[in-house]
């Protein structure tokens, strides 16, 4: 019975302190809704067909729209957004198309905080299965696509 009182106690204690530390969290963390969608648009076309971008290359985006949550603002329109190229597959012959994905993505809050940004923006190239599909016999030497990804697109991706 003893030892049962003192676990309680000591469980007691413990969700105290766990509570606390959630309370008092930064002004960062208690504005945000976690789950918030956020619109990036890149900065510049990225695509595959430049050598230059490698697994592991930054790539710059904007947000398109102000961020909002609870009527206050929280990341103003065109604030940078940092990301890194995540995984990269070479478009190659017989339609197989290019794909690409970015990610861990961050940006920064109205008063000045980093903010990671959950998500990931996964983009294939065009298979050109219309053009395979009359030239089967040439299928073969058809490459598929690179991989696109313009300014005048709008990607979600959400805080943590």
């Amino acid at each position: 019975m003893k030892y049962l009182i003192s676990f309680l106690i000591l469980c007691l204690t413990f969700l105290s302190v766990q509570a606390v530390e959630v309370y008092q969290g930064n002004l960062t963390e208690d504005i945000i809704f976690k789950g918030t969608p956020v619109r990036i648009t890149p900065v510049k076309k990225i695509t595959t067909s430049k050598k230059s971008l490698k697994v592991g290359s930054d790539v710059k985006f904007v947000t398109s729209r102000d961020v909002f949550e609870n009527d206050a603002l929280v990341i103003k329109r065109n604030t940078p957004v940092k990301g890194k190229v995540l995984s990269i597959t070479p478009n190659k012959l017989m339609g197989l198309q290019a794909k690409m994905t970015m990610g861990e993505f961050e940006t920064t809050d109205v008063f000045g905080e980093t903010i990671p940004l959950k998500g990931e923006i996964k983009k294939e190239g065009n298979p050109h299965n219309t053009l395979i599909s009359y030239l089967d016999f040439l299928a073969v030497f058809v490459r598929g696509g690179e991989v696109q990804v313009v300014p005048e697109e709008d990607y979600f991706i959400v805080f943590y």
